[in-house]
């Protein structure tokens, strides 16, 4: 199956406990998938927004 580009924005935490919004790209086979890779890399609830490039 041929990967698919996706857009998400997601929290992170940065020193003093603050977070911030980042925007970042991610390649997967389908938008369930691609959550599941930001979800592990970022943290489950981190997942701001995500959209097919």
């Amino acid at each position: 199956m041929k990967l698919q580009s996706y857009a998400a924005t997601v929290r992170v935490r940065i020193s003093g406990g603050s977070t911030i919004l980042v925007r970042t790209q991610v390649q997967a086979e389908d938008i369930n998938r691609a959550k599941w890779l930001l979800e592990a890399q970022y943290g489950v609830g981190n997942v701001i927004n995500l959209s097919k490039m």
